[in-house]
């Protein structure tokens, strides 16, 4: 058994010596110079900067109309002929609505005769009076030989005259006026057309039929304006005045871009949700068929001459923003910085950043 052992160590010694030699280990753990090939490190970098900080809000939007208009039948009461339209319609400006039939009011020509001739007659009976009155004072002067009686009638006189002048620009202005409300009354169309004022949809229309009295002031039609295209957006940061910018998606996934600005408040139109802003297209948009998707964008904070980094510099851990600044000698140094808002692109910093310092990019 011993000598078994014997021959196992002189074995394993002839294998040993049979294998290269291993190198000293190292006294340091430093990388050996022999291992470097560059003596420096590179960082994507950026420079703080001194501009202009805006931040940006999208809302889905819709569209809104806004303004109602009524459709009253104006005109001498009558019977309705026909009407043409019914609700839920779109109808252009101009479009025939309805027709009414007007009897012709002989009665009323009749009286507005009586009292024109009537007032002429009266006019001319002033008139002649007075002129009879100018000529006997003329007639009185010619006797007269008082220069202070001569002075009285030709008072009187002017007087009579100025009389004769304020009578006769008076009753002629309104026996003119008398005249065309006769004409008008004998010009009255026995068939009075109801025109759409605007373009829009119908919203409402009074139930009659065929032969039922219509009245002057009767509201007949209400209805939209869609001259006003209005979109309503839901963000209560969009202030009156603010210009904002409109995308629209139209089936097929086609973008449109329309200038807006916000024209009114929510609390003057029905419906309209409190939180929001109605936008006007600053160039107007008629055609909105297919429209699948509206988005509304503005700037709702503008900061001049702040202190602005890039948006990917700065990092956010339980709610404190931290940079890596490079200095000149290429050393870093992590620091928290107080941020005034964030936009989708930069930072508006308060403190901890000064313009010119060079950060490291995440």
């Amino acid at each position: 058994m011993c000598r078994i052992k014997k021959a196992a160590a002189l074995l394993l010694a002839l294998l040993l010596s049979a294998l290269p030699a291993l190198p000293a280990k190292a006294d340091s753990e430093h990388i050996p110079e022999s291992d470097i090939h560059e003596d420096s490190v590179s960082y994507k970098t950026a420079t703080a900067v001194t501009g202009d900080f805006t931040q940006e809000t999208t809302k889905t939007s819709q569209i809104s109309r806004p303004i109602t208009v009524e459709v009253p039948y104006e005109g001498t009461d009558g019977k309705l002929i026909k009407n043409y339209v019914a609700k839920g319609r779109t109808v252009e400006k101009g479009e025939l609505l309805a027709e009414v039939g007007v009897a012709r009011d002989n009665i009323g020509i009749s009286r507005q005769e009586l009292l024109l001739e009537r007032e002429k007659e009266s006019f001319q009976r002033s008139l002649d009076q007075k002129n009879e009155s100018l000529d006997a004072l003329r007639e009185q002067l010619k006797n007269t030989t008082d220069p202070y009686g001569v002075l009285k009638l030709d008072i009187r006189k002017r007087i009579v005259k100025a009389e004769i002048e304020q009578l006769t620009f008076e009753e002629e202005r309104k026996i003119a006026q008398m005249e065309e409300a006769l004409l008008e009354l004998r010009s009255q169309p026995e068939t009075v057309e109801i025109l759409a004022p605007v373009s829009g949809t119908l919203t409402s229309v009074t139930a009659l039929r065929s032969g039922d009295e219509v009245r002057s002031g009767m509201v007949l039609y209400e209805m939209t304006d869609d001259s006003v295209l209005l979109i309503q957006a839901e963000e209560a940061s969009f202030r009156y005045g603010m210009d904002v910018d409109v995308t629209v998606t139209r089936m097929g996934g086609k973008e449109e871009h329309h200038e807006g600005r916000v024209v009114m408040a929510p609390e003057v139109i029905p419906g309209a949700r409190f939180n929001s802003a109605l936008v006007e297209f600053k160039t107007p948009v008629n055609d909105t068929s297919g429209w699948t998707r509206t988005y509304t964008s503005g700037v709702t904070k503008r900061m001049k001459d702040v202190t602005l980094i890039p948006f990917n510099s700065a990092e956010l851990v339980n709610g404190v923003f931290t940079v890596v600044l490079l200095d000149d000698a290429g050393v870093l140094h992590t620091r928290r910085i107080s941020a005034g808002l964030s936009g989708k692109e930069t930072i508006w910093v308060l403190n901890g950043v000064r313009p010119g310092d060079t950060l490291v990019i995440r």
